[in-house]
């Protein structure tokens, strides 16, 4: 089982959006999935049509370690391949119970993983912006997918995730070089022929070379209304994309492209590693 944890240092930058489509997209190729759902705000809950009911998710598998990190209970099927282990906003009462937890703390969402690791051919979570949280996403994860808009303020940001985790897994004695290397930078595009955007990109691309994803994603408000509508962006151009929606279809073809760069960044015969 492999471990990707979308992660991102600010809001808006469609963090949420990018786990229930990769999610989506990695089951259509047949592997099968867990996506978590470890953000407060239970974004990816609700796009997954999960219930954001207290004591129904992650925050239940959290509540009361150790006993309480078996998550198969609290684990529902979204699709073919697809499951999810949804949240709720009492995910903000855990910070608590993982400071509690001293030096086992940041090794409870791994423990409650190991539950299930036979399940599973990919987890894909969803980072809340919670530090106690966070730490244990960064214990846990193989890749670190971090989605930013293409402008300054947020290119300026793209490398503190990478910094954050390294130092953390250093600190915690883990490995930090393979997780580093294998990480990817998705980029959402604010305009289509934006010159501000490219400019953007380019620096991106210099600066951090084949970490940046080479599909960037295409801005469209027919994504929000996916969402709205808690469908794939894929299943709800299905249902309403007309031959002229050409950026509807760049954006389906994106997050599958996505999809495929990451588990390109992982040999076949690791990613069904447990």
């Amino acid at each position: 089982m492999r471990v990707v944890a979308v992660v991102a240092n600010k809001g808006g930058v469609g963090k949420s959006t990018l786990a229930f489509q990769v999610a989506a997209e990695t089951a259509r190729r047949g592997l099968r999935v867990l996506a978590v759902d470890a953000d407060k705000q239970a974004d990816l809950t609700r796009y997954a049509r999960g219930p954001r009911l207290s004591g129904l998710g992650l925050d239940a598998v959290l509540a009361d370690p150790p006993t309480s990190l078996d998550p198969r209970p609290y684990i529902g099927p979204v699709a073919d391949n697809l499951d999810l282990l949804g949240t709720s906003p009492r995910l903000a009462d855990v910070d608590r119970i993982i400071d509690q937890g001293l030096d086992d703390g940041p090794f409870y969402l791994r423990r409650a993983l190991e539950v299930v690791a036979d399940r599973y051919d990919w987890v894909v979570i969803d980072t809340g912006h919670s530090d106690e949280i966070a730490a244990n996403v960064v214990v846990v994860a193989d890749i670190l997918l971090m989605p930013i808009t293409a402008s300054f303020p947020d290119a300026n940001h793209a490398g503190d995730m990478l910094h954050y985790a390294a130092v953390l897994r250093e600190e915690l004695r883990l490995p930090k070089m393979d997780l580093l290397q294998r990480s990817m930078i998705t980029i959402w595009r604010r305009q289509y022929n934006g010159i501000a955007d490219a400019q953007v990109i380019d620096r991106l691309r210099q600066r951090y070379g084949d970490l940046v994803c080479p599909a960037i994603i295409p801005n469209s408000s027919r994504v929000s209304e996916a969402n709205e509508q808690r469908l794939t962006v894929r299943d709800y151009a299905a249902l309403h994309a007309n031959g002229r929606d050409h950026t509807l279809q760049a954006v389906v073809d994106a997050y599958s492209k996505v999809a495929g760069h990451m588990l390109a960044r992982v040999p076949a015969e690791q990613a069904l590693a447990v």
